[in-house]
């Protein structure tokens, strides 16, 4: 599998974009936070559950790659495959009492993403592990996480990019 990173940097307001990155250093992707639509935002922030940002990966040059959309937050969340512009809901599994997986099907692949005990993002398609996504154990800083992709590929390695930290950076 090969290698990928991205950076998070630990501020008050969560950063708006962010770069997925190859071993030698290449930077492939852009990670961007994006905000819930207005009457979704109002609901988010009045019961504070769900999510309070969905993310768009794109490539360099801003063509988008894969984004989550959701019409409220908590709720019906879709991913869209902007290469062949279908859009598809996200199915939510609760998994013994507090822990949820992810569900969708695009391309006519069964995609399940979930997150183990030690805080690791699998991704699987048609039952096979295809992306893990992990916080690093190595402190750079106090204020930057590194989060480690490993992936059969570039593809793959931004839809568990996009996942991972839509579902599961900010819900530990």
């Amino acid at each position: 599998m090969q290698q990928f990173t991205y950076r998070v940097h630990k501020t008050f307001q969560r950063p708006k974009k962010m770069t997925l990155r190859d071993e030698s250093g290449q930077a492939l992707f852009l990670l961007h936070r994006k905000r819930h639509p207005f009457i979704a935002g109002i609901f988010n922030a009045l019961l504070s559950s769900g999510l309070p940002y969905t993310y768009l990966i794109t490539q360099l040059d801003g063509k988008p790659f894969y984004s989550i959309e959701c019409s409220f937050p908590g709720f019906g969340y879709r991913i869209l495959g902007h290469q062949t512009h279908k859009s598809v809901l996200v199915a939510e599994h609760r998994i013994q009492l507090i822990e949820i997986a992810y569900s969708f099907k695009l391309d006519n692949r069964s995609y399940y993403f979930e997150k183990d005990f030690a805080g690791t993002g699998h991704l699987k398609c048609n039952d096979t592990e295809i992306a893990a996504v992990s916080m690093s154990n190595l402190i750079v800083n106090s204020e930057l996480d590194v989060v480690h992709v490993e992936a059969v590929n570039q593809d793959k390695a931004s839809l568990a990019a996009v996942l991972f930290h839509t579902f599961f950076y900010y819900n530990p």
